[in-house]
């Protein structure tokens, strides 16, 4: 697999300037990296994963004098920083350092980059098990990293089986209904289905209805005011979205916390808008 090129002088050429591109195509070519372990149903092959970048043997230029020093050390420093600078926005400071690895050693530094995000993947997935968040283990299985899919997936199976605790499966299955409808406005968004929303808006569950006007709302900021002015011609349908999404700004539990049916966002339960995690999230 051929490391992409972030430090040579034609993609500078070719980014006129523009913050962003390097770390955007590191970033693609980490994925390219991942996804050679997926199996055929597009899913990730978490022992292929282990065993591709478990460093169990390493390339030749890690084996070089001072390099294998390095990688151990330096490489698992860096990738830990870089991944820091990402997460806090410092898009120059990543492209900085990812410019700083030279192209022969750019796929031994991906490969601990890779190991280093899949580390707190783990801890991040581990830490919603230990806390009983298992909302967040069924958001994680379906709405994140392929990764984070993968190792929530197998959290979730365990949830669910007949040996897990009856609170663990009522629990999973609440948290399972909600992205269920979390899905049911997320398709027509993502595919600018206007008409679909405002039908959610006039005859969904009250869930429903409160993400419809926040989705429709949310395309009119994206060109297509036109086309939802269209679709709720009616103006009483017009009062009721504004008048669900100012009743959802201006809810108590915004201000308060989760109401008490909520009892602890740990215990993910599922009580409506106010009260659902996942609800909050979306």
């Amino acid at each position: 697999q051929q490391a992409p090129r972030q430090a040579s002088a034609s993609h500078h050429d070719h980014s006129h300037g523009r913050e962003g591109l390097i770390l955007e195509s590191w970033l693609n070519w980490l994925d390219k990296l991942v996804n050679e372990c997926l199996d055929e149903r597009g899913v990730l092959n978490l022992e292929a994963l282990d065993k591709r970048f478990s460093f169990q043997a390493e390339s030749g230029a890690m084996a070089a004098a001072g390099e294998k020093e390095r990688g151990a050390s330096g490489y698992a420093k860096l990738a830990d920083k870089l991944w820091r600078a990402i997460d806090s926005g410092d898009v120059a400071l990543a492209e900085s350092m990812i410019e700083s690895i030279d192209k022969d050693s750019m796929l031994t530094f991906g490969k601990y980059a890779i190991r280093s995000i899949c580390e707190k993947d783990q801890a991040l997935v581990q830490s919603a098990v230990n806390k009983k968040e298992f909302w967040k283990v069924v958001q994680l299985a379906h709405f994140g990293s392929v990764h984070q899919q993968a190792l929530a997936a197998k959290e979730v199976q365990q949830l669910s089986s007949p040996q897990a605790p009856a609170s663990s499966r009522d629990l999973v299955k609440r948290a399972e209904k909600d992205v269920t409808t979390i899905n049911s406005i997320l398709v027509p968004y993502q595919g600018g289905d206007v008409k679909r929303l405002a039908g959610l808006l006039r005859k969904g569950t009250p869930e429903q209805r409160v993400m419809a006007a926040q989705a429709l709302n949310g395309l009119c900021g994206m060109g297509l005011s036109e086309k939802v002015a269209a679709s709720l011609s009616n103006p009483a349908t017009i009062r009721e979205a504004v008048a669900l999404l100012q009743k959802e700004c201006d809810s108590p539990a915004d201000k308060r916390g989760p109401p008490p049916q909520a009892a602890s966002a740990s215990a993910g339960a599922s009580a409506g808008v106010g009260g659902s995690p996942l609800f909050k999230e979306w």
